[in-house]
C-alpha cells in the first residue's frame, strides 16, 4: 500500500511539474500573452536568427488599452518610417496580428504566435513561415530622433 501511494505521489508530482510553463533564461517563467504582458516599447533584436546590420532598427510600441501599436524603422530605407495600426491577440493560441492604418485595413503579411514571453524578451513566429522569427526586447523609451 505505501508502495502504491509512493507512485501515486511521484506521478501526481511529475504531472505537476510537466504542466508548468518552461522558465525562462533567468529562470522566470515565461508569463502568458495578453495585451497587458507585452504592452510597451520593443525593439528587434534578431531577424531570423541574425542581429540587425549595423545602423538599422526596428521598433514596436504597443498600446494596450486601444490596442493600437505604431512601428518605427529604417529597414528599407535611411529614413524612418513610422506606421500605425491596430492589432488583435489571440489569448487561446498566443498569437497577435494587425492592420497597418486602420483607415485603409493593410493587414500585417503574418500573423505571429508569440512564444518565451517575460518581462523584457519575446519571440515572435510567423503562422503560415515558420523561418520568419523575430526577437524582441523591451526597451524603455524611444532613442532620440527615431520618433517624428
Amino acid at each position: 500500500m505505501k508502495n502504491l501511494l509512493k507512485i501515486a505521489f511521484v506521478a501526481a508530482v511529475l504531472a505537476a511539474a510537466s504542466s508548468c510553463e518552461k522558465a525562462g533564461e533567468e529562470g522566470e517563467a515565461y508569463l502568458p500573452v495578453t495585451p497587458y504582458n507585452i504592452e510597451g516599447i520593443w525593439e528587434l533584436s534578431e531577424w531570423n536568427g541574425a542581429a540587425l546590420a549595423d545602423g538599422t532598427f526596428a521598433y514596436i510600441e504597443i498600446v494596450r488599452q486601444d490596442r493600437k501599436f505604431t512601428t518605427y524603422d529604417n529597414l528599407d530605407s535611411f529614413l524612418t518610417s513610422v506606421k500605425t495600426g491596430e492589432y488583435d491577440v489571440d489569448e487561446v493560441d498566443g498569437s497577435i496580428g494587425g492592420i497597418y492604418d486602420y483607415s485603409s485595413m493593410t493587414p500585417w503579411s503574418h500573423s505571429y504566435v508569440i512564444s518565451e514571453l517575460t518581462h523584457d524578451r519575446m519571440v515572435w513566429t510567423a503562422e503560415d513561415d515558420e523561418s520568419e522569427v523575430r526577437v524582441y526586447v523591451r526597451v524603455d523609451a524611444l532613442p532620440d530622433g527615431i520618433a517624428q
